[in-house]
């Protein structure tokens, strides 16, 4: 998607008459990204490390908030809160804790170089193209979290591309969205 619309971009204009937009609102997964890789890589990730992550980290402050009052050795309570972490995050269950868990879980791991986020090949060259020699704002879109999305851009198989992907961060709930640019279509 993103090579394509570089193309029309790059055509000369005696070819193709194209109107330079002022901004482009692109959606992660399957745009810069490939398509499923938080469901192949970063969910799968939480599950097999997620008792990793606990005897690495029982100590600290991120942590000891999840699991106090410690009222049971140490190896009983890494058993017991495993288990239940596991639970919640198989079935997808929506507790605040439990996704707060998991971006520990994902900046653990993107601390410890245990994952990279996945942009495609010429993401990084297009999208500083745009930004800063066609001065095309850049703007994202997604339903995932924001911290998932930026854990995803800070380390990369390209290195940190977050500065490179946006050009502000909107923070809007997508159905306001989508309504004006419905209608500004007709």
């Amino acid at each position: 998607m993103v090579t394509r619309l570089n193309r029309y971009l790059s055509i000369p204009s005696e070819r193709f008459s194209f109107v330079k937009p002022n901004a482009v609102l692109l959606d992660i997964e399957g745009t810069i990204s490939e398509m499923g890789f938080v469901s192949r890589t970063l969910f799968p990730f939480i599950k097999n490390n997620v008792r990793l992550f606990f005897e690495e980290t029982y100590d600290t402050k991120e942590t000891l908030p999840m699991i106090a009052p410690i009222t049971a050795d140490r190896d009983r309570v890494l058993e017991t809160i495993t288990k239940y972490s596991l639970a919640h995050i198989i079935r997808r269950s929506r507790i605040s804790e439990i996704k707060q868990l998991q971006i520990l879980i994902w900046v653990w791991g993107y601390e410890k170089g245990l994952i990279k986020g996945h942009v495609y090949d010429e993401v990084t060259t297009v999208l500083h193209q745009w930004k800063n020699e066609l001065e095309i704002d850049i703007f994202l879109f997604s339903s995932a979290m924001i911290t998932a999305q930026q854990l995803l851009l800070c380390s990369t198989n390209y290195g940190n591309c977050l500065s490179v992907a946006i050009s502000n961060k909107i923070q809007i709930d997508p159905s306001e969205l989508i309504l004006p640019i419905s209608k500004s279509a007709y």
